[in-house]
């Protein structure tokens, strides 16, 4: 998650004009703050933030973030901008599913479970973004592209839950 900003701000760099540089910054302001939500859902579980700052990345994780990095490297702007996006819609689905249960099943409060509860909100941002973003890559070999990245997206997400699901209680 602290990472989060980074990959953010390589995706901005990356692209070739200030349209899509401002399109992207625009996915960046909803995000900020984030991070300290984050540590307020922890503290609910009566984690510190050191405990946060002394993980260790599973397997799955770190496959999920080179992934980014090197589509962010490597892909073409409407590969880096599908597989960005793909991950952000799959998190930010799991968050509107996962912040009700938290207060409706675990008696959350709405500040603890707001990490997730925020999501909604940022979908609701992102969407005619994406919209603006893709819309500009409409040609046949774009659509491949476009496709590959949400695939290798959509995989590399996989892993990264299937690491998560399959840790034993000491690796998460």
């Amino acid at each position: 998650m602290r990472e989060a900003y980074r990959l953010d701000a390589l995706a901005v760099v990356g692209m070739p004009d200030l349209n899509l540089q401002e399109l992207l910054l625009a996915k960046l302001v909803p995000k900020i703050g984030g991070y300290q939500l984050l540590l307020r859902f922890g503290e609910a579980l009566g984690l510190a933030r050191a405990d946060f700052d002394a993980v260790e990345p599973l397997a799955g994780w770190m496959a999920l973030t080179t992934y980014f990095y090197w589509m962010l490297a490597y892909g073409s702007v409407p590969e880096k901008i599908a597989a960005v996006s793909a991950s952000e819609d799959i998190f930010i689905q799991l968050c509107t599913r996962i912040g009700p249960a938290l207060i409706h099943m675990y008696g959350m409060s709405a500040e603890q479970s707001a990490f997730f509860t925020m999501h909604e909100e940022i979908g609701a941002k992102f969407t005619p973004i994406d919209a603006l973003l893709l819309a500009r890559y409409d040609t046949p070999a774009d659509r491949l592209r476009i496709t590959r990245a949400v695939r290798l997206s959509h995989e590399f997400e996989l892993l990264f839950y299937d690491t998560i699901k399959a840790a034993t209680p000491n690796e998460k």
